[in-house]
């Protein structure tokens, strides 16, 4: 029977928070749902709006992935139990469409884990966060709280200097070694204590002393873009890690710490957010995609099902359906949930990018998922990975003019994507005639080439400028002009351009590798392949692309620059021939979608 009053007091859980009445509150990046009714709403906004805020003042970066993110907040135990991640009063949850925080009530504590939780959430973009600065970064920002118009942050966090005082330290060299996996982090209590505590102390004194404050933003910089640690403190701060190490046990030492007050500019959305009442359809929504974030699987779908069953029309459910099934794997399910929220008008930026992505992972024409990423950005103009991947869809259909329309509108290129931004947007340019823009665009493509390759590529657009764009394609397969005109002609035909036959030669045997598809150079009239193959990097090139054999999805394969959002599965055979220039070890022949 324990089972059976297990299910039954959850059931009993679940219908008690459905039916509490819940508020709404928005802002211009946090949307709050509480039953503690419109004061409280009001206040997690403004308490959330200023740790961002903070963040902003001090240039780190700020996007969530899915745009707002949604911080659901409890009034009671009993209204939190059905939606509780194990023991933890406060946790943070969400899928590819949302990023979600969920707290049991609204005591001091628990802002200080969603503070915690939320610092990952924006950090999460980014690629090359050590654990340590991740850690370090949302354990400094916890207790960041209000002080007035003004917000304090860096008062010490109860318990970390004592500890530290009466442990042994890592050294620095272990500390940024730190990953995911290392006992530090998982599974030794004292060493996860001491790694937590001496991450937060070195993240205050870089953050905030003197002599380490004006170059912190620096050394992030350089960290993010995948510097070695040890070069990176000596090229921000111009000291040695043992030197750090050496001035940070000095900084604990000292009597207290300084915390610090910063003014906050918010937005007018932060200080009134529009608050309304939720109906009974959003909260059930908001309920079942909790259920669905904590992976309790049968239960989200039979919430589901009953707001399919009541409404009918309403695109939110295949959008969530199609979500849960993306957690499962099943790609199938997820783009005929997908389908059915287009259908349905749905207003999700998010889930048409996701579509996309997946939709060119299957093989689908160009076509659609142009259509899709297109509605993305009608939907979110300011929605910078879907600008990114239209305009390399546009190139790949040829449409250079489209593509600089979607280019035009990234103000500012993400560290990860420059060398692809500005290397497709010289490109473009030089496609449509626009040399001084080809020009512009290959000179900052080269300042962040990530290697010689890359270099290499750029510089072979540099060298084609002065020459027509069709005249340079017709040069590649056309013979030349006769001399002189045939001896005794009979009828002298309009001129034209003939394609030379040539001969085939004997075929090299090939070689054949089997991975994941990770990015595209477009490289001109060639491109390279990125793959990865058994965990390593294998870069080929494609010198004919009319010339290559395609087997699957219909004999057809899309070329689109740049990253490869769906990782598509395939194996390539090449013939051998290393091009030691781009990094290539041979030229694609064949390739098989799997």
């Amino acid at each position: 029977m324990k089972p059976l009053v297990v299910a039954l007091l959850a059931f009993v859980g679940t219908a008690s928070a459905a039916e509490q009445k819940w508020v709404k509150a928005t802002s211009a990046n946090f949307e709050v749902y509480t039953t503690a009714g419109e004061k409280k709403a009001r206040e997690v906004i403004l308490y959330f709006e200023q740790v961002r805020g903070l963040f902003e003042k001090e240039s780190h970066p700020v996007r969530s992935v899915a745009g707002r993110v949604r911080i659901v907040v409890f009034q009671s135990p009993r209204e939190y139990k059905p939606y509780q991640m194990y023991d933890r009063p406060a946790y943070a949850a969400g899928s590819n469409d949302h990023d979600e925080i969920v707290l049991g009530n609204l005591s001091a504590d628990y802002y200080t884990i969603a503070v915690h939780e939320y610092v990952h959430i924006i950090l999460r973009p980014i690629k090359n966060v050590p654990v340590w600065l991740n850690e370090g970064m949302a354990e400094f920002y916890s207790n960041l709280h209000p002080a007035g118009k003004k917000v304090s942050v860096g008062e010490p966090l109860p318990g970390r200097v004592s500890l530290l005082e009466a442990n042994r330290w890592l050294d620095l060299e272990t500390l940024c070694a730190v990953d995911h996996k290392s006992p530090y982090y998982t599974t030794d209590h004292s060493k996860v204590s001491v790694f937590y505590a001496e991450s937060w102390a070195l993240t205050h004194m870089l953050a905030l002393s003197g002599p380490y404050r004006p170059r912190f933003l620096e050394f992030e910089r350089l960290i993010f873009s995948g510097t070695e640690p040890a070069d990176a403190f000596q090229k921000a701060f111009g000291k040695s890690m043992l030197e750090v190490l050496a001035d940070l046990h000095r900084y604990i030492q000292r009597s207290t710490l300084p915390g610090q007050l910063f003014d906050v500019t918010l937005e007018k959305s932060a200080e009134d957010p529009e608050v309304k009442p939720v109906t009974a359809f959003e909260t059930g929504l908001v309920l079942a995609n909790i259920l669905a974030d904590l992976n309790k699987v049968g239960e989200a779908k039979q919430a589901y099902a009953r707001l399919a069953q009541e409404n009918p029309a309403s695109p939110e459910v295949p959008e969530a359906l199609g979500y849960l099934a993306w957690r499962a794997g099943n790609q199938d399910e997820v783009r005929a949930e997908f389908g059915k929220a287009v259908e349905l008008g749905s207003k999700n930026a998010r889930m048409y990018y996701e579509y996309a992505a997946m939709a060119g992972g299957a093989g689908e024409p160009a076509k659609l998922q142009i259509k899709l990423l297109t509605k993305a950005v009608e939907l979110d103009p300011e929605y910078y990975e879907a600008r990114l991947h239209l305009g390399f869809q546009l190139m790949g259909q040829s449409d250079y003019a489209g593509a600089l329309v979607q280019f035009a509108h990234l103000k500012k290129a993400q560290p990860e994507h420059a060398f692809q931004f500005f290397q497709a947007l010289a490109y473009s340019c030089y496609r449509t005639g626009d040399k001084e823009g080809a020009r512009a665009s290959s000179k900052r493509a080269l300042e962040v080439a990530p290697g010689p390759a890359e270099k290499a590529s750029v510089e072979a657009l540099l060298a084609q400028l002065d020459q027509p764009p069709r005249e340079r394609l017709r040069a590649m397969t056309a013979a030349p002009e006769p001399e002189s005109e045939p001896e005794e002609p009979k009828e002298q035909p309009t001129p034209r351009r003939v394609l030379q036959h040539r001969e085939i030669p004997p075929r090299t045997p090939f070689s054949a590798v089997e991975g994941t598809l990770d990015q595209i150079d477009c490289l001109g009239t060639t491109a390279r392949l990125r793959m990865t193959v058994g965990g390593r990097p294998v870069r080929l090139l494609i010198d004919k692309p009319s010339g290559i054999e395609v087997r699957g999805h219909g004999g057809s394969f899309v070329m689109t620059c740049g990253p490869q959002k769906a990782r598509s599965a395939m194996r390539v055979e090449y013939e051998p021939k290393v091009n030691d220039t781009l990094g290539t070890i041979g030229l694609v022949r064949v390739v098989e979608m799997k």
